[in-house]
């Protein structure tokens, strides 16, 4: 790699770095542990459980993540009588944008969940 590659590549590296740290830093905060000093495991895809069930109560069998640095729970809706999708329960009541679903998704990577038609990425981490 020519060095003005490099560069270019060492430049980006840093920007999605401290793109992170700003979403780490002003979202999370998980009890009285603050999350900013943990190493995050990025969230594959074969982790994510699939529930076939939902009686009351369904979501605690679900995945805690950090997803676009909000916490959540994350599991795959897989009925019979429809297609999966990958449901993000969010954990802030307060936001009437507490939930997010969809079934056109791919992990292309590690903690990077491409979503819908548009080219959408969603980052997600363990939490626990």
């Amino acid at each position: 790699m020519n060095d003005r590659l490099g560069s270019i590549y060492a430049f980006i590296q840093h920007h999605e770095q401290e793109r992170f740290f700003q979403i780490v830093s002003k979202h999370i905060q998980v009890g009285e542990r603050n999350m900013v000093n943990t190493v995050l495991k990025p969230v594959k895809e074969k982790e994510i459980p699939i529930l076939v069930e939902f009686e009351e109560g369904h979501e605690k069998n679900g995945i805690r993540v950090i997803a676009d640095g909000r916490k959540a729970t994350c599991f795959v809706a897989s009925p019979g009588w429809r297609s999966q999708k990958i449901v993000i329960l969010y954990d802030d009541e307060e936001d009437p944008m507490m939930a997010f679903t969809t079934k056109y998704y791919l992990f292309n990577e590690p903690g990077k969940m491409s979503w819908g038609h548009q080219g959408e990425v969603m980052e997600m981490f363990h939490l626990e």
